[in-house]
């Protein structure tokens, strides 16, 4: 029985693990389509917020253009202002409209001959319409009676009404004055034809031609105000009736002025809600019967110098695609076939034990096997890297012994016999003075001149082969040698940057990398065309660092990565750092080529 036990024991631990898997599946599988959904809703209300957002600024720019109007003619008659409202066609694109005014500023001596204008005006146009007086009555210093209303039917109390007697607006008045934008009530108002209008903004109008930069200017040009009085009903209702955001419930609050800091403890008013159809204000505490769990967001805008808040909010399942409450199931029961097919699985593996355990030590073998022919192919393949190494290294060695032997050879043979010819040749031109011949003696200084010149082509070739500031005096005073060398050769501009190394590296690490600079040097000016070069040398502990860099045109990918390029200038280099176990590494562009030389100094 006990073995039995453990023979079922790591089937039964792996149907376990399969079971919880399954269900953790599916709890994730559910919370994913809770996020997508969320997902699509929060875009939906951000269409929704633009869509609302251009039917607010549309009514707003309404009002802006009626500004326009009295700039461009300067002052407007009661038929031009209602001919203008009459082309606006309200009812059929405007219908959160409820009034159009314009309102007057009069000064307290104007008041009276204003006030029989008006009435004149008023008789004239419209018999209809009743006496005109400014209203509230009273002396004050100004006045801004409403003059122009439109349509006039149900809104005849409007004429003469002072705007800046209503509702206390002493302030928001002031504030227009000294501004140049629309500014709203920021609350629902029950003014008009005996309807709940709910919103008013009004807009400062200017004389035409003053400035209007500061506060101070836009008070002195001001001379009235054009105000519109919003039904947000009629202006809200069925926005998103003809988009596919039907059931998303909306609502828009007022959060306050702009610049001016929110209370803690205060509440955004109410101005809309969709799902609330009755006649009056909208109720802040509405629920609608059976509602569901829904999701929810909050986007601000900002409009006639108001903090508004746009709150969506619509049922999950109205997000929830058809198959969507259908993912957290089928992932559960497909992770549960899983884990029965998981457990079929290891109950075989469990009844084949013995034939296993037999494959595993089979495979054992060869694995130990394995190991021990890897590690002698590794002691091989060190080994002879290592003779590799120390074959190049003798063979640097040797091509520097040639190169010491030939530049030598050139010193005692080829230099000294130029230097004899040379001492002849002064010989013979200082025992023939004013004898020789012009054309003679022309031909004398002209082999002079190529006597000198060949001397001082032995000598370059000779520091070539061996320089011998590299034995006297080391790595750098080698390198800036070779560079002016370089530089009054082909008009290269060579910077050789770090002359203190402290202890002078190993010989053969030195003639390593004086090499290689010189085989980049000579790269570079045949190849890059580079008008300047640097090399820099730096040392860190035991490690020794060159960098050859250049602003020519780079090297093809192939050529910088390759060991072995066309040409075999970079297979070079990297043969005499390897030499000394170093490393070449090689970055190239459009603007230049970095070459960086690692190398231990001794």
């Amino acid at each position: 029985m006990l073995l039995v036990s453990r023979r079922y024991l790591g089937p039964l631990l792996g149907l376990a693990a399969g079971l919880a898997l399954s269900v953790a599946l599916s709890f994730y599988v559910r919370d994913d389509v809770a996020r997508d959904a969320r997902l699509r809703f929060e875009r939906h209300a951000a269409d929704a917020k633009h869509i609302i957002e251009r039917r607010l600024y549309a009514y707003v720019g309404v009002t802006y253009g009626l500004r326009a109007l009295f700039a461009a003619r300067g002052s407007l008659t009661r038929l031009e202002f209602r001919r203008y409202v009459e082309s606006l066609d309200l009812p059929g694109n405007f219908p959160g409209f409820e009034a159009l005014n314009y309102a007057r500023q009069v000064k307290a001596s104007e008041r009276r001959a204003f006030e029989e204008e008006m009435r004149e005006d008023m008789r004239r146009d419209d018999p209809r319409l009743p006496p005109f007086a400014i209203r509230p009555p009273g002396e004050r210093a100004e006045y801004h009676p409403v003059v122009f209303v439109e349509p006039p039917e149900g809104n005849e109390k409007s004429f003469g009404l002072d705007v800046r007697m209503v509702g206390g607006r002493g302030k928001a008045f002031e504030d227009l004055r000294a501004t140049d934008s629309i500014i709203s009530s920021g609350r629902l108002l029950n003014v008009g034809r005996g309807n709940f209008v709910g919103l008013a903004m009004r807009l400062p109008v200017h004389r035409p031609g003053m400035p209007l930069g500061t506060a101070e200017e836009r008070r002195a040009a001001f001379i009235g105000s054009v105000g519109a009085g919003y039904n947000v009903k009629k202006l809200m209702a069925g926005i998103l009736d003809q988009t596919t955001m039907k059931a998303m419930r909306y609502r828009l609050y007022d959060a306050g002025q702009v610049g001016e800091p929110k209370p803690s403890a205060g509440k955004p008013t109410l101005l809309f809600d969709s799902a609330q159809t009755a006649p009056g204000a909208p109720s802040d505490d509405y629920a609608l019967p059976g509602e569901a769990p829904a999701f929810d967001s909050v986007l601000p805008l900002e409009l006639a110098g108001r903090n508004w808040e746009l709150h969506f909010s619509a049922p999950r399942e109205a997000y929830l695609e058809g198959a969507d409450s259908m993912l957290p199931w089928l992932a559960l029961a497909g992770g549960l076939v899983t884990s029965a097919l998981l457990f079929t699985v290891l109950l075989s593996f469990a009844s084949s034990r013995v034939r296993a355990e037999a494959l595993a030590e089979e495979i054992t073998r060869n694995l130990r096997a394995s190991e021990a022919e890897l590690a002698r192919a590794l002691l091989s393949q060190r080994a002879s890297a290592a003779q590799i190494r120390d074959l190049m290294r003798r063979l640097v060695s040797v091509q520097e012994a040639e190169r010491r032997r030939f530049s030598a050879d050139l010193h005692d043979l080829v230099g000294q016999s130029l230097s004899v010819l040379g001492m002849g040749l002064e010989t013979i031109r200082a025992l023939l003075p004013g004898i020789l011949p012009q054309k003679a003696q022309s031909t004398m200084d002209h082999m002079g001149r190529l006597l000198q010149e060949t001397m001082g082509s032995v000598r370059e070739v000779m520091s070539d082969l061996r320089p011998p500031l590299l034995d006297d005096y080391g790595l750098h005073a080698a390198i800036e040698w070779h560079a002016s060398q370089l530089q009054a050769r082909t008009g290269l501009q060579v910077a050789v940057e770090g002359r203190d190394l402290g202890e002078r590296p190993a010989p053969e690490v030195e003639l390593a990398l004086f090499r290689i600079a010189q085989e980049a040097l000579i790269n570079v000016a045949k190849h890059a065309a580079a008008s300047r070069a640097r090399v820099a040398l730096a040392r860190s502990g035991a490690q020794l660092t060159m960098v050859v860099e250049d602003n020519g045109r780079g090297l093809a990918p192939s050529a910088a990565n390759d060991p072995a390029p066309p040409g075999w200038g970079m297979a070079v280099m990297r043969e005499r750092a390897a030499a000394v176990g170093g490393a070449v590494h090689v970055a190239s562009s459009d603007s230049g080529t970095r070459i960086i030389v690692e190398v231990a100094a001794r």
